[in-house]
């Protein structure tokens, strides 16, 4: 890299560029860089929820989810646990609630 002060460019390689097309330049490669970063990651995190979730149905995909790596993955798998649990009290309410209908069910039984 040569740089001219007289001309008030920059030349590389037999190219020529002034130094305000050379800002430019840099600019636009360091935010389209930036940008790639973060679609990026954020693609990478939606996957890792994707499996995450997948990863909640069956024993070998519960394994899975808590083999998911960083925070959000240690969360999701938690959070797969809490569905589990949650389906689990709603079936026992529901169990309770079969007893008292079969309660009741026998009572009127008992009156006829």
């Amino acid at each position: 890299m040569i740089f001219n002060s007289r001309q008030n460019s920059i030349k590389v390689s037999s190219l020529q560029f002034s130094k305000k097309s050379t800002k430019i330049l840099l600019t636009k490669f360091i935010v389209l860089n930036i940008v790639r970063f973060l679609f990026k990651t954020k693609d990478t995190h939606k996957i890792q929820e994707v499996n995450a979730a997948k990863g909640a149905k069956g024993a070998k995909g519960a394994k899975g989810a808590k083999g998911v790596k960083g925070a959000k993955g240690a969360k999701g798998a938690k959070g797969a646990k809490g569905v589990k649990g949650a389906k689990g009290a709603k079936g026992a309410k529901g169990a309770k609630g079969a007893k008292k209908a079969k309660r009741a069910k026998g009572a009127k039984g008992i009156k006829g």
